[in-house]
């Protein structure tokens, strides 16, 4: 069912009907349709958990990481005597600072993802649109029997 299913969605990406799906495959179209419709929701719901789970953790994480890497830039510019290794140190402690800042007010990052994530909800109803186009092409199909 799992090849099954991943062969539909790469004859989906690739741009075939779903009656050109069930051609190739040989089977009916009712079964592409209720296989993309399942593909649909495993897709919906894996964006949904990678938004609310996994990117404010990973927020959390770029967050820690930009302090830390600001914390030791400059303790190694307080810490160092010669100038150039100073003036790096402190450059990078204001390029931290800086990124930190946008990370925490502006969100950018987030508004991406946020917005790719709706991108891609759009691209799912318009699958959705298209497999209730399909369905009702189902509607008039009849498999020939080779044994009438």
């Amino acid at each position: 069912m799992a090849y099954r299913r991943e062969r539909i969605l790469r004859y989906a990406s690739l741009g075939y009907s779903y009656t050109s799906i069930s051609s190739m495959m040989g089977c009916s179209p009712s079964l592409i349709s209720k296989d993309m419709s399942y593909i649909t929701k495993a897709a919906q719901t894996q964006i949904n958990k990678h938004i609310e789970e996994k990117l404010p953790v990973e927020h959390q994480k770029t967050v820690m990481l930009y302090e830390e890497i600001k914390n030791r830039a400059v303790e190694i510019s307080n810490n160092t005597t010669h100038d150039r290794d100073k003036i790096a140190a402190l450059a990078l402690a204001k390029d931290c600072g800086e990124s930190l800042y946008e990370l925490n007010t502006e969100g950018r990052h987030i508004k991406k993802a946020i917005k790719a994530a709706a991108g891609l909800k759009e691209k799912l109803e318009e699958l959705e649109d298209r497999e209730d186009e399909e369905i009702e092409e189902v509607q008039f199909y009849r498999p020939v029997d080779d044994h009438e």
